[in-house]
């Protein structure tokens, strides 16, 4: 992980304050889908931006509030670097935070740099069980592509069979 500190507030430390909810003994993957980003790259001084998915399992009761994870993407993008080292440190800083049986961080981005309508970038980090099991992986995935784009993951009222 990038240790040189970027202004302003850290995310609350694990076990601090609002830190994590309890998860009455929740283990199965969460995952906060679709999370806005916008970083400076230190390849070419421009920025990239786009969309991060995180997603952890669980152990000893430690889920994060989705507005510390929030918090924690919005703290490393204040602080130039690469896609591919922000994806990492993302994954090693949710696993630091919070000890889970495995992270994982999937960046979808489109880069300043490249013509309009260029390659959208994507990286990702596994970390122990989302990178041993490819079960795990897969419903990591699953969920993060759910509807065929990036919308909505969650039917809506209006998606629910009316029974014609």
């Amino acid at each position: 992980m990038n240790h040189d500190a970027p202004e302003g507030p850290a995310p609350a430390e694990p076990g601090g304050p609002a830190r994590h909810a309890g998860g009455a003994g929740y283990n199965e993957l969460v995952l906060e889908r679709a999370l806005p980003f916008r970083c400076l790259c230190t390849a070419h001084g421009l920025p990239f931006y786009g969309l991060t998915h995180i997603g952890y399992f669980p152990e000893d009761d430690k889920i994060a509030a989705s507005c510390d994870i929030l918090g924690l993407v919005e703290h490393l993008c204040r602080t130039p670097r690469t896609q591919q080292s922000l994806t990492r440190e993302l994954a090693h800083a949710v696993s630091d935070l919070l000890h889970p049986t495995g992270a994982g961080v999937l960046i979808r981005a489109e880069h300043s740099c490249m013509p309009l309508g260029g390659p959208v970038v994507i990286t990702q980090t596994w970390l122990g069980t989302l990178r041993e099991a490819m079960s795990a992986r897969r419903e990591f995935l699953r969920l993060v592509y759910v509807r065929q784009n990036l919308g909505m993951a969650c039917p809506s009222p209006n998606d629910e069979d009316d029974g014609s």
